[in-house]
């Protein structure tokens, strides 16, 4: 499966409180994964939160996928994207 490429470099750009607001949601988000009890998986919570996040035109199902893929992909990559003074314990 292709997934986007994004670093720590990316997340660098972003203003302070975009930063902020991009650490504080992808942590929730990676401990809603975590928890098992809540059956959501990364691609899961793609699915839901892509297409918000990303601000896709609602009818083209290719920008609906590519969102949802970009949501799992940083999920699943969330500790690499983090700055090595955050990286546990966890920020909240």
């Amino acid at each position: 499966r292709h997934h986007p490429s994004l670093t720590h470099n990316d997340v660098g750009v972003m203003s302070q409180k975009s930063k902020a607001t991009f650490y504080y949601l992808f942590d929730l988000l990676r401990r809603i994964v975590d928890e098992k009890q809540t059956k959501m998986t990364a691609n899961n919570i793609g699915i839901v939160f892509g297409p918000t996040l990303m601000k896709i035109n609602e009818t083209d199902l290719n920008q609906f996928h590519q969102s949802s893929a970009v949501v799992e992909f940083l999920l699943e990559n969330y500790s690499l994207l983090l700055p090595i003074s955050k990286r546990s314990p966890r920020l909240f």
